[in-house]
């Protein structure tokens, strides 16, 4: 009878982040709010931003106020990528 420990190796290699070293798994909750901050910032301050924004909120009153929809959903579908 052995201990069956159950455990996973998913990005489980060692990341050196300014000298400590960590499991990769666990770096990344320092870089998700990083993320969500440029995006944040992008959609506020440039028109690009901005043109999703209205698009995602009506889609109708968007394209009446001059925005490209075909244009925004292809930049969506870029920056997915």
């Amino acid at each position: 009878m052995g201990v069956n420990v159950k455990g996973y190796t998913y990005l489980s290699k060692p990341v050196n982040f300014f000298g400590a070293v960590y499991a990769a798994n666990r770096s990344l909750p320092f870089f998700s709010p990083s993320s969500s901050g440029s995006s944040s910032i992008f959609s506020h301050a440039y028109s690009h931003g901005k043109a999703i924004r209205a698009a995602a909120q009506d889609v109708t009153t968007a394209q009446l106020m001059g925005v490209n929809i075909h244009f925004v959903l292809g930049l969506c579908l870029v920056w997915a990528l």
